[in-house]
């Protein structure tokens, strides 16, 4: 029995697809969570919040996100092209 030791699985197509989905579900549960939170926070009769609360609240869910990826880049540093190309 011959063992291919250069096939990689998945196929490198696959593998890009595959990413995008998986962003797609983070992004997705990280929205999900965003709508259960504020519809709690909004139950909450003297927690009035105005747009620019809401804005701000947005603003740093974001600025937090960037970080965390930016920061996994950085202890990760992949050559992504090479990789997923």
């Amino acid at each position: 029995m011959t063992v291919v030791s250069h096939l990689k699985w998945p196929p490198r197509g696959t593998r890009r697809i595959l990413s995008w989905i998986a962003t797609a579900m983070a992004i997705a549960a990280v929205l999900t969570v965003d709508v259960v939170i504020a519809e709690f926070w909004s139950g909450i009769r003297d927690s009035e919040i105005r747009e620019a609360g809401w804005f701000a609240m947005g603003l740093g869910i974001v600025v937090t996100l960037a970080l965390g990826l930016g920061n996994k880049k950085l202890t990760n540093p992949i050559d992504w092209r090479s990789t997923y190309a």
